[in-house]
C-alpha cells in the first residue's frame, strides 16, 4: 500500500473556515518579503513577478504553503505558496486552487516543485506573524472532530496531504518526537499488519525531510516518515504541551476516531492495533 498575530476566533461572516481571508494571508506574506505574484503560465511554467521571466516548477523553491478553505464550501480551497525565484532569487507568492477544485496544470506544479518547507525561511504552512491557533483551529481536535488538515514533506520524496487517504483508507498518524525515540521502528515492524487491514500508517518526526529521506533509503523505513522540524503537526494534532509517543487515528471519512499517548515503544504500538481493531475494524 503506497500511498497576525492574534486573528480572533469567532466565526466571521463570509470567511474561510478558520476566519482567515486570503487578503490577509497575502498581506502577511507580502510583510515578510514575499511581495511580487507569480502565476501558472499556459505552458505549466511558472513566471515570477519581478523578472518575469519562466523557470520549470523542478527548479523553483516552495518554502511555505498555506491552505485557506472557502467560506461557504470546504471542499472550495484555495493554496498560497511561498517561492523563490532561481532565476533573480527574488521571493514571491502564488495563488491557486487546491483540493477538488485543483485543476490538473496546479496539480503538476505543485508536485514538481522543491520542497524547502523544512528551511525555516518562513514558517512551513502559513506566513510569519500568524499564530499556531490561527492556522490550526482554537486547539487540538478532540474525539469525533474533522481531523486537522496537512501538508507535509515526506521520506517518500513527496508532499503528503490529508486529501490523499480521506475517502480512501483510515490513517494512523503517530508522533515519535526524535527519529531514533524506537518508536518509528515498532510502527514499521508491524507495516504488514496495518497493510493487511488497509490502513495506512504515517509517522510523524521531529526532523527535516533530508533525514526522513535518508532513514527511508537507507532501508531503515519502510513506513512514510513526515518531516515536521517544527513541531507544527504535532502542535496542530497534540496541542502545544504534547506529550510523545502519541498516536491519532483518522477514520477513512476524516474524522478522529482515537488518541493515545505515551508507554514504551512497543506497548505503544501494541495499544494503536487495539484501537485500530476497535474503532476502524470494528467500525
Amino acid at each position: 500500500m503506497s500511498f497576525s498575530d492574534g486573528i480572533a476566533d469567532a466565526v466571521v461572516p463570509g470567511a474561510p473556515g478558520d476566519n482567515t481571508t486570503l487578503s490577509a494571508v497575502l498581506a502577511l506574506y507580502k510583510e515578510a518579503g514575499f511581495a511580487s505574484s507569480w502565476e501558472i503560465t499556459t505552458a505549466e511554467l511558472l513566471r515570477c513577478g519581478i523578472c518575469e521571466r519562466e523557470s520549470v516548477p523542478q527548479a523553483v523553491s516552495m518554502h511555505s504553503l498555506r491552505r485557506i478553505e472557502g467560506a461557504s464550501d470546504p471542499a472550495d480551497m484555495a493554496a498560497v505558496l511561498a517561492l523563490t525565484c532561481p532565476l533573480c532569487n527574488a521571493p514571491g507568492t502564488l495563488v491557486m486552487m487546491y483540493g477538488p477544485q485543483m485543476s490538473a496544470a496546479e496539480s503538476g506544479v505543485l508536485g514538481a516543485l522543491r520542497d524547502r518547507r523544512s528551511d525555516d525561511v518562513v514558517p512551513a504552512h502559513g506566513p510569519p506573524g500568524e499564530s499556531v491557533s490561527t492556522v490550526a483551529g482554537s486547539g487540538p481536535p478532540r474525539l469525533g472532530d474533522p481531523a486537522p488538515d496537512f501538508a507535509a514533506a515526506s521520506s517518500t520524496g513527496h508532499v503528503l496531504d490529508l486529501d490523499a487517504f480521506i475517502g480512501k483508507v483510515p490513517a494512523v498518524l503517530t508522533f515519535v518526537g526524535d527519529l531514533d525515540s524506537g518508536v518509528a521502528e515498532a510502527i514499521d515492524g508491524e507495516l504488514s499488519w496495518f497493510g493487511r487491514h488497509r490502513v495506512q500508517a504515517l509517522v510523524v518526526a521531529r526532523c527535516d525531510v533530508t533525514a526522513a529521506e535518508q532513514a527511508r533509503s537507507s532501508g531503515r523505513f519502510r513506513v512514510p516518515v513526515l518531516a515536521d522540524p517544527n513541531r507544527e503537526l504535532e502542535t496542530r494534532y497534540l496541542g502545544a504541551d504534547a506529550h510523545v509517543p502519541a498516536t491519532v487515528v483518522v477514520s477513512i471519512d476524516g474524522n478522529v476516531v482515537s488518541q493515545m499517548a505515551g508507554g514504551a515503544a512497543a506497548d505503544h504500538v501494541a495499544r494503536v492495533k487495539e484501537a485500530v481493531e476497535l474503532h476502524i475494524l470494528d467500525y
